[in-house]
């Protein structure tokens, strides 16, 4: 009895471990369960966002009226391309009734679906153990290496993990694989609309595709083979172009200048601050060795403080083995290798000049997309080290030896990052001014005053107006801050009052000797009331 309920148990923890899809979904979800279970303990909380994120509920509050064209707003005086974040995150924003950390729970489900759906394209290129390293790989870059949270909503990192997904996706693109395109220019597009620093490594992989997709196409005559299938993929991706740019192309022709036209002729203007080569070299081989020393950080702490020389050394090694890996996978006609390391050293490169590219100083959030490039380049040269082919049993082993060692990683790793807070922290001072003002300009009756700021406090005026505008008082803002807040916001007309939002500096020297009244203040942000 013993022996048979020993041997039921053993052939129970085969099963499991042989439950292919099952065992791939748990690995793709488990970096997201620290941050799951905070959003059931903590719920969507009402937290009064400030800064580049308060523009961002701004805009998604402008798309509840459908009023939003363009994408997040720029320092350059242009937006990015496209409102697409914005209408993709409104459902679950109205959902939980306008909270602003509502913007961090969509982000964080649109990054476990985009995870999903990575290591699932991955064992329809190679198979189940690389479906399965690749899920390990993607995991511990989730869980030690990046430098944002999973539910992070800032512009600049919400397209970092679909940026790994497009990749895999242009490959099976380049293999012959035309139904996915519809997926493929639905996640290039949202990603350009939402970061514009994105399309150099987009137009590249659409470039991939392109080259080997056709010939993969001529060569095996995938015309006659699956008309309906090319026709129908055809159509509905022309169908997701159309959705996806209908609003940002109407902007362009309905506005002089159009930002469509205004980033045209930014980008194509010369860039008289291009960085030196060594810069932009030394600032993409950082990005680069995060990801492998961060995985060695988990066993030796010291690793993540390796110097510049080491991090060199790290992502030049990651080059030789994709190009060898990319000579040896063609060579021996293993197309899924082959085409996924070129694409691996080809995203660094474009990553290279973008970093030359960059206007102004590199800054690290410019380039911290360059990180997960890293993690390509692990899954292309784990693929090219298997075998295209394995035994049935070998790969069974395999796949038993990555989940044995898939479960203490991931749990290590999760363990590190499961203090990392799902949202920001509230600033308590921001919201007691907030409210102060919402309450005084409701009970004087003042209709649309001007919001006006100097300098870093423009990050607490985004707070104000987001708590105004959310709250129906009506406002507007200066010329100069209409890029920040929107459009919507000009004056037509000369408000007769102004509220002047000042650090503690401006307020005891102050510049304006007009009469002007305290209406709200906290230790660091003072509100005057200036009386036109």
């Amino acid at each position: 009895m013993l022996w048979g309920g020993a041997s039921a148990v053993n052939q129970r923890i085969r099963t499991f471990l042989t439950a292919r899809p099952l065992i791939l979904l748990l690995l793709a979800a488990a970096p997201f369960v620290p941050s799951a279970i905070q959003f059931l303990r903590l719920g969507v909380p009402d937290v009064l966002a400030f800064g580049d994120y308060a523009t961002l509920e701004l805009r998604t509050l402008n798309a509840s009226h459908g009023l939003q064209l363009l994408g997040p707003y720029s320092h350059f005086h242009w937006s990015h391309p496209g409102p697409a974040f914005f209408y993709l995150a409104l459902p679950i924003y109205e959902l939980f009734n306008e909270h602003s950390t509502a913007l961090n729970l969509f982000v964080l489900i649109c990054n476990l679906a985009v995870t999903v759906a990575l290591v699932l394209t991955a064992r329809k290129l190679r198979g189940d153990a690389f479906a399965l390293a690749t899920a390990l790989l993607l995991g511990m870059y989730e869980t030690v290496a990046t430098r944002f949270t999973l539910s992070d909503d800032w512009n600049p990192m919400v397209p970092v993990l679909p940026l790994a997904l497009l990749s895999f996706l242009s490959v099976r693109l380049a293999l012959g694989a035309v139904q996915i395109l519809p997926w493929f220019l639905f996640v290039a597009s949202a990603m350009v609309q939402t970061h514009v620093g994105y399309a150099p490594p987009v137009f590249f992989l659409l470039g991939v595709a392109a080259i080997f997709g056709s010939r993969a196409f001529i060569t095996r005559r995938l015309w006659q083979t699956s008309r309906r299938t090319v026709l129908t993929s055809a159509l509905a991706a022309t169908l997701v172009l159309m959705v996806s740019w209908a609003l940002p192309v109407y902007q362009n022709f309905s506005v002089h200048p159009g930002n469509i036209s205004t980033l045209w002729a930014f980008f194509t203007a010369s860039n008289p601050t291009a960085h030196p080569l060594p810069e932009a070299a030394e600032a993409v081989a950082t990005q680069l060795s995060i990801f492998p020393l961060a995985l060695a950080g988990v066993f030796f702490p010291g690793a993540r403080s390796a110097n510049l020389f080491s991090r060199e050394v790290l992502a030049l090694v990651q080059l030789v083995a994709l190009a060898t890996g990319s000579g040896v996978a063609f060579r021996r006609r293993d197309q899924s290798a082959g085409v996924l390391c070129l694409v691996a050293v080809g995203l660094i490169l474009v990553g290279f000049l973008s970093a030359r590219a960059i206007r102004g100083e590199i800054q690290d959030y410019l380039v911290t997309w360059i990180t997960v490039l890293s993690m390509v380049a692990h899954a292309a040269i784990v693929a090219w080290l298997l075998p295209p082919v394995i035994g049935a049993a070998c790969e069974r082993r395999l796949r038993i030896a990555l989940i044995v060692i898939a479960v203490p990683l991931f749990g290590l790793g999760i363990w590190r990052v499961g203090d990392r807070q799902v949202f920001p922290a509230p600033d308590a001072d921001l919201e007691k001014v907030a409210t102060e003002v919402e309450a005084y300009v409701r009970a004087s009756h003042i209709d649309r005053p001007m919001l006006q700021c100097a300098g870093s406090v423009w990050i607490n005026m985004t707070g104000i107006a987001l708590r105004l505008y959310k709250h129906r008082v009506p406002f507007v803002v200066s010329d100069r801050l209409l890029g920040t807040v929107g459009p919507q916001f000009e004056s037509t007309s000369a408000p007769r009052f102004e509220l002047a939002i000042v650090d503690k500096p401006a307020a005891k020297h102050p510049n304006d000797r007009r009469q002007r009244e305290l209406i709200a203040s906290s230790g660091k942000v003072f509100v005057y009331l200036v009386r036109r």
